[in-house]
């Protein structure tokens, strides 16, 4: 498993992907085609050449996906082996040339009888059962056929991660990451980076982005202890439940958390870096039951 920055779309795996597939892919091709259109009703997402001379096809998902990414890849696969050679090679070679992809031509001179069957890569978030299964079952049928797994590393955003590091709190800002990360990862989220630390925004029932909470470093001597981390809970989150909000204020205050109002957000910072990991779990409680309101949790299917 290679673990990787979180991407916000298809398209931002996909291109980190032609950045650095040595570093990304158990077993990186040369890439000879990005977004390959098919006459299978689709496009290949990324098309590469072993060194062997095969042809590879990639299918991306940023998120846990399952049996409809198989059929989606299967087919694509028959697209491959049922097209004749020649129309296969021109559909390659005549793809828009694009940053990171290797000129088709170098590969495809002569009779190419090698290129096919395609070997097959998911590329996910996550595997459900059923996907994870199928796979199992086309391996010991003999189909070349694999998935790798990418996973979201928050934390290590380089220049937050050090930060967090010459402050003494690199283990707690790892922590307080994973757990708001696990409560978002599944909703078509979006980061917004600020100097101190990091925003979870997703859309609402009304379409638009709106921040629902945080995980900061205290940088400046206000009140506070240089290096604290502290939980912000946005005013999206709050006005959702103003009961659910004050039940979680308390918990925290309980704990030993120390709440401070700011101008579109609680802050609540921890006074002992113990107190943090109950802080956490209570957060991640608190916000699953506001999140699966206001943005219904994907299918597992998906």
């Amino acid at each position: 498993m290679q673990v990787i920055p979180e991407y916000a779309s298809e398209q931002d795996l996909e291109d980190d992907l032609v950045r650095r597939p040595q570093e990304l892919l158990s077993d990186p091709p040369t890439w000879i085609a990005r977004q390959l259109h098919t006459s299978a009703k689709g496009f290949i997402d990324l098309l590469g050449i072993d060194s062997d001379g095969r042809l590879v096809v990639y299918e991306l998902k940023i998120k846990r996906t399952g049996r409809e990414t198989m059929a989606q890849i299967l087919d694509y696969a028959s697209w491959i082996d049922s097209e004749s050679l020649d129309e296969l090679k021109r559909r390659i070679v005549q793809a828009p040339i694009q940053p990171g992809i290797a000129d088709a031509r170098t590969f495809l001179r002569g009779d190419n009888n090698h290129l096919r069957p395609a070997r097959l890569v998911i590329v996910a978030g996550e595997a459900n059962t059923a996907l994870s299964r199928m796979v199992h079952f086309m391996q010991s049928l003999g189909l070349d056929i694999r998935v790798e797994i990418v996973r979201h590393e928050v934390a290590l955003a380089p220049e937050m991660y050090q930060r967090a590091r010459d402050f003494g709190v690199a283990e707690q800002w790892t922590a307080a990451l994973e757990t708001l990360d696990s409560c978002f990862e599944s909703r078509g989220h979006r980061l917004r980076r600020l100097p101190n630390g990091i925003n979870y925004e997703i859309r609402d029932r009304s379409g638009s982005f709106r921040t629902f909470a945080g995980v900061f470093i205290n940088d400046r001597k206000v009140g506070r202890e240089l290096g604290d981390i502290f939980l912000a809970v946005h005013d999206a989150t709050i006005e959702h439940s103003e009961a659910e909000f004050d039940r979680l204020k308390q918990t925290l205050e309980g704990i030993g958390l120390a709440a401070q109002r700011g101008n579109v957000r609680m802050k609540f910072y921890a006074h002992n870096r113990e107190d943090l990991t109950p802080a956490l779990s209570e957060l991640a409680d608190y916000l699953e039951r506001i999140l699966e309101e206001v943005q219904p949790r994907a299918s597992s299917e998906q």
